[in-house]
């Protein structure tokens, strides 16, 4: 992901995506999932890396 519209776009989604989670953990006590995910984008903008591409190896 190297386009700026691109990390906007992901900084959007996972606006959506965090409370959603947590309401269905409210509701089912499970998690949804997508709490590495969420935590590995804000890791990396943190720390101004880029995400590798899913399923890279090392």
């Amino acid at each position: 992901m190297n386009s700026e519209d691109e990390k906007a776009r992901l900084r959007e989604t996972l606006a959506q995506v965090k409370p959603l989670s947590a309401e269905y953990y409210r509701l089912t006590g499970k998690p949804l999932g997508v709490t590495g995910e969420v935590a590995e984008f804000v890791a990396a903008e943190t720390l101004g890396l880029e995400l590798a591409p899913p399923r890279t190896e090392g």
